[in-house]
């Protein structure tokens, strides 16, 4: 059995095929360690570690952290519970709709918890995120015919452990693909944990965030043959863009507060919320406005001194302002020509990975220009992404020349006919 094989057997159901127990023991890995780091030291799918802190707490009379730990335990129960009613109480359902009644349960409390995690003072992360692992665990425990848990890696690395002794010690070869199933399990799991610290970072990024994402969307969708997820994908991001105003301002006015949430408001309405971040935007579009056609002239220009990071983020609109539509048209026109050029670059070249480096530079230079002059001109909600080769930061400056060399350095295999 080769490799697509054994990640996608359609001998089997979708919810026993290995891609798809994989997706599931990532988010495993990756609420474990969520519940843990950010919710006081609660473990959502290993409960033993739940219930060793409860006897520890017991013995030490801290009866409050002995009700901290003992929720997630009993949201635990009740989410298998749930999974166990839908199971017997709903036999005549084919087993492509259990597994899209489940999943749907998950998805809809995973969608509640990020819009508002707090109810009446108490943050019920722990709680459903432990509900969810319940029915994850309790739904989902077959990967290729093999016994397996998505939510903890005890039984993963004892059965890893038991092939590993067949195979190395006993010579049976036919435990070398369960052995390879579970440490692929394990691992993944583990990357599940690590992606934690990498998701707060992005959290705090939300524009590096945007641009990784928007980077390896795009390279996705040149690389694979089938093109409609993709399809769907840019749809419905289109249809969130489209929607995403009227949805903030309701979830606004019934309570929800965020960082990232003023900022999609400040977008949405930037002279209600002046004060609030509705400044920067406000003062960029005066010195658009205020620049005409030829601007007031390099150097010229007062709204530098009003704007915050007009040397930076905002760099667009004073080029607006001191060298007008005209001044503002040219450099347009020269990030068209970089990109023309590049274009040009990539369908020259022959080898492949030449026109993968080539493509994926030109889709982050073009993704930072055009989000940089979105924002500045109130298109799209503020990102701090930076104009290339403009804004000012010597990093930048750096990583955008170093690609540069890597695009000439493609470039030099082209073979020119004289």
């Amino acid at each position: 059995m080769n490799l697509r094989e054994t990640l996608i057997n359609k001998n089997l159901p979708v919810h026993e095929q290995l891609m798809f127990c994989l997706l599931l023991t990532v988010m495993g890995g990756f609420f474990d360690a969520y519940t843990f780091v950010n919710c006081g030291g609660i473990f959502a799918n290993a409960q033993t570690g739940n219930l060793i802190f409860v006897g520890i707490d017991l013995i030490e009379g801290n009866f409050g952290e002995v009700l901290h730990y003992s929720i997630p335990i009993f949201s635990f129960v009740v989410g298998v519970l749930v999974s166990k009613f839908i199971e017997y109480r709903y036999k005549e359902l084919s087993i492509f709709k259990h597994i899209f009644m489940l999943l749907l349960i998950q998805m809809t409390a995973l969608i509640i918890i990020s819009i508002k995690h707090q109810f009446f003072g108490i943050d019920v992360r722990p709680i459903v995120i432990s509900f969810i692992c319940a029915i994850q665990y309790d739904g989902f425990r077959k990967v290729n015919n093999l016994v397996f848990a998505s939510v903890f890696c005890t039984g993963n690395l004892r059965s890893m452990s038991e092939h590993l002794y067949k195979l190395v010690v006993l010579k049976k070869q036919e435990s070398k693909t369960p052995l390879i199933i579970y440490s692929t399990v394990i691992s993944v799991f583990l990357f599940g944990v690590i992606f934690v610290p990498t998701v707060l970072v992005m959290v705090e990024n939300l524009s590096t965030s945007i641009i990784i994402f928007l980077i390896a969307f795009c390279m996705s969708f040149l690389g694979t043959s089938n093109k409609r997820l993709h399809t769907v994908g840019a749809i419905a991001m289109g249809v969130i863009l489209f929607f995403s105003k009227p949805f903030v301002k309701f979830i606004y006015e019934r309570g929800a507060r965020d960082y990232h949430l003023t900022r999609l408001l400040v977008w949405a309405e930037p002279e209600k919320f002046s004060r609030d971040g509705g400044y920067q935007v406000i003062q960029g579009l005066y010195a658009i406005g205020s620049g005409s056609y030829f601007g007031k002239g390099l150097g010229q220009g007062m709204q530098k001194f009003f704007l915050p990071e007009s040397q930076n983020d905002m760099i667009f609109a004073i080029i607006v302002e001191e060298l007008g539509l005209f001044g503002a048209g040219l450099i347009m026109g020269a990030f068209v020509f970089l990109i023309y050029r590049m274009i040009k670059i990539a369908f020259s070249v022959k080898d492949p990975e030449g026109v993968y480096l080539v493509v994926g530079i030109l889709i982050h230079l073009s993704l930072q220009v055009i989000l940089n002059i979105a924002v500045v001109t109130g298109v799209l909600p503020n990102t701090g992404v930076s104009l290339p080769f403009i804004s000012y930061g010597g990093t930048s400056i750096l990583v955008l020349l170093g690609e540069m060399g890597i695009v000439l350095s493609v470039a030099r295999s082209i073979k020119l006919d004289y």
